[in-house]
């Protein structure tokens, strides 16, 4: 009597959210590589366009590896200088869960004066608290794509919220950078990550089922009184769900989650006293 297979195509949905969960763990920047563009602007990042008035932050076919990178330049606005800004993560930040301890991309520039290209990095644990920081400046123009490597400083929590800046300064202090400058960057990857063990507050806040495709219980413990507010969060920070509940006096609440895509999100619950954090994974969303 030949013995009954189990269909292969049954565990392919669970198979590519893993491979999907795994690629995000390795490299959390949000649209590291600028290839997602929409009107003027990277995907999942803030920058410093504001048409009609100042567009200083553009998609350039230049790329130092796919079809696009990023571009700023100090423009002129009624002869003032007008430096490009652009931020990773319009929120809350990216969400990071593992350790990295560098940051590396590649850029160009065309550095005038006493110009400089002024990369930082931030980290804030869920309270909101600086945990973790990197940066440096740069003051070589080169016109071929160099590779840089910046220190991570600190130590990561789990869950960490994570942003990273790109702006012209003039090094002297003196204003917004010569109007002409500009750089180029691409390729942003967090390295060398160690997982960050789970901490105090994820094992305070329960999250059933995880993971969870239609509707999920999120409780706390007695202690903590009552949920008064819920969010949640996807991998670049922006918050997708939020729902208040003040005057409920409930330490659990139901949410429906089946209006998310699959992937992984995380769970903000503020408390009288705490805010707690915890990641969930959607795995049957559209």
């Amino acid at each position: 009597m030949p013995v009954k297979s189990t269909p292969m195509l049954k565990f392919l949905p669970i198979l590519f959210l893993l491979i999907s969960v795994s690629v995000s763990a390795q490299n959390p920047v949000p649209n590291p590589d600028f290839e997602t563009w929409m009107t003027g602007n990277p995907v999942n990042w803030a920058t410093s366009n504001s048409p009609p008035y100042v567009s200083n932050i553009s998609q350039v076919s230049d790329a130092h590896s796919g079809n696009w990178a990023i571009r700023g330049e100090v423009v002129n606005f009624f002869g003032d200088p007008v430096a490009p800004f652009a931020q990773s993560s319009v929120d809350s930040g990216f969400l990071v869960t593992q350790n990295y301890s560098n940051m590396t991309f590649w850029y160009k520039a065309g550095l005038t004066g006493n110009d400089i290209l002024n990369i930082g990095m931030y980290f804030n644990d869920s309270s909101g608290a600086l945990c973790a920081y990197g940066g440096t400046f740069l003051n070589q123009s080169t016109n071929t794509y160099t590779l840089v490597n910046v220190p991570i400083t600190g130590n990561l929590t789990s869950p960490a919220w994570g942003r990273i800046l790109f702006t012209i300064d003039d090094s002297l202090g003196n204003g917004s950078g010569s109007i002409g400058s500009w750089f180029e960057a691409d390729d942003i990857t967090l390295t060398n990550a160690v997982a960050i063990p789970e901490s105090n507050q994820e094992t305070r806040l329960t999250v059933f089922p995880n993971p969870a495709s239609d509707e999920i219980l999120i409780s706390v413990p007695a202690n903590q009184g009552e949920i008064l507010r819920t969010e949640i969060l996807d991998v670049s920070g922006k918050i997708v769900k939020s729902r208040n509940n003040t005057g409920m006096g409930y330490p659990s609440l139901r949410l429906n989650v089946e209006d998310l895509a699959r992937g992984i999100y995380m769970i903000r619950a503020m408390t009288g006293t705490d805010v707690l954090t915890r990641k969930i994974i959607i795995e049957n969303g559209y």
